[in-house]
């Protein structure tokens, strides 16, 4: 059912290559990277079973803190509400059992070479805390130069004293805020999750750094980080979460595909597009500082966009990712991210879409909900006249402000961006999981320029049909 299709916009399954008991695996193409990668899925009939879904992401944690030759390396996890799948390195070869099937008797000296190579490997993993507790043949696949690499760490346990010292996070924001989130547990008896929904209060962490491949989300300077369990995607906000250093070069980033890169674009104005809309219009300077932000990324993203070696316009959108996140932007603001709010709930139900893309498709959804209820004239005005350069019309303000939504749409589409639900997979009808879930049944309203409950989460999410 996977063959021919594309997960989380990245991964194009090609063909099943294997069948487990909880979990197939097909061969894909990564069109980031250009290699191919073996992606494990679970199936769906246990997309509700807890055990099974805790020992599938058992699997993708222990293989995550193993970096050896004898161990199938992993590259990427999605846990969302429909598909959960790990994608791993591709191995061209047959399992040790086939191999054995194959010869009938397997000589002493064949029998030590693989031997070793798989002790290597549990030592690695010893000295990492891991112990597999399912080696056997069916988990060893053999390369043809009679290389061997151990795999399927389901059912692994971990040792949580394992000397670590600190985390380094290379990658965009999925990855550092799941370093943040893991840095609190180190040395603790809690997971990340527990975290997230605050059922846990984390005394300190192991120190943290970052190496940024990707300007989007600035959570290499930003107290928040973002998790995502069981369809569920939520923020957990902690000076603790700022990382003790980041490593920035623009050049990591020239390599990123388009839509990447667009994504990351519509990230960082949204970061600093939500703090703009603001109850409060009394602070003329952070207004400039982010006018003029927005601006440069407007510019900076459409030449990287076109151009990706353009290395100024890569270091433009980079610092300015992190000075959209680091609280400058909203300083002196009342605020709130609540469209970002409504897209967790989107890339919550579907991991394929990625956090930019869902902003997209939001945000002028947002903004056109603040104008049909008359709110916020004023700062609309200033929105399009001083980030878009619309020609105010004073007598038809409502006209100068629906150009500057217009001007935000036409901009996200010209990098490539979705505009509309269905352009992301979603429909009418998942509207009411997505409102519930958001508003945790209608139980909450937040505190925006229009107050928004469930029935005006549901009337944003109707303005993105």
């Amino acid at each position: 059912q996977y063959i021919g299709k594309r997960l989380d916009g990245r991964y194009e399954i090609l063909e099943l290559i294997g069948i487990g008991g909880m979990a197939d695996v097909y061969l894909a193409n990564d069109i980031t990277t250009g290699r191919k990668v073996a992606v494990k899925i679970l199936k769906e009939e246990y997309l509700t079973n807890e055990d099974f879904k805790r020992r599938f992401r058992n699997e993708s944690k222990a293989i995550a803190l193993l970096s050896h030759p004898n161990i199938v390396k992993i590259y990427d996890v999605s846990f969302g509400e429909r598909v959960q799948f790990i994608v791993m390195e591709y191995v061209p070869g047959i399992t040790l059992k086939e191999y054995i099937q194959q010869q009938g008797k397997v000589g002493w000296k064949e029998t030590v070479h693989f031997t070793v190579q798989i002790l290597r490997a549990l030592q690695h993993a010893h000295d990492n805390g891991i112990v597999h507790r399912d080696v056997k043949p069916q988990n060893v696949m053999l390369l043809q130069d009679g290389t061997v690499k151990v795999m399927d760490f389901g059912i692994a346990r971990f040792a949580r004293e394992n000397g670590c010292d600190m985390l380094l996070a290379v990658g965009g924001g999925s990855v550092i805020d799941s370093a943040k989130m893991a840095a609190y547990c180190v040395h603790a008896d809690f997971e990340p999750w527990d975290v997230t929904m605050k059922r846990a209060v984390p005394a300190g962490r192991v120190p943290l750094g970052v190496v940024l491949t990707i300007a989007a989300t600035g959570s290499e300077t930003s107290n928040s980080a973002v998790l995502t369990c069981d369809g569920l995607k939520r923020g957990y906000s902690s000076d603790l979460n700022r990382p003790d250093f980041a490593i920035m070069d623009p050049e990591l980033t020239i390599t990123l595909p388009p839509y990447q890169t667009a994504c990351g674009v519509v990230d960082i104005m949204s970061h600093t597009m939500e703090r703009y809309m603001c109850r409060n219009t009394d602070n003329a300077l952070v207004d400039n500082l982010s006018e003029g932000l927005l601006r440069a990324v407007i510019d900076a993203g459409k030449r990287a966009y076109n151009v990706p070696d353009d290395y100024e316009a890569r270091a433009t959108l980079m610092l300015a990712g992190s000075l959209s996140h680091n609280g400058l932007m909203g300083a002196g603001r009342d605020c709130g991210m609540w469209a970002h709010k409504l897209e967790h709930e989107m890339s919550g139900l579907d991991d394929g879409i990625a956090h930019g893309a869902g902003l997209a498709v939001v945000w002028p959804a947002y903004l056109q909900f603040l104008a049909g209820h008359g709110a916020a004239e004023q700062r609309l005005m200033r929105y399009a006249v001083q980030i878009w350069g619309i020609e105010p019309d004073f007598e038809h303000p409502e006209r100068t402000i629906q150009s500057g939504i217009e001007a935000t749409r036409a901009y996200f589409e010209s990098l490539g961006m979705p505009s509309t639900l269905g352009d992301l997979g979603l429909t009418e009808a998942d509207i009411p999981t997505m409102s519930g879930k958001c508003t945790a049944g209608g139980s909450v309203t937040f505190p925006a320029i229009v107050p928004i409950g469930r029935g005006e989460v549901e009337e944003i999410f109707r303005l993105c049909l």
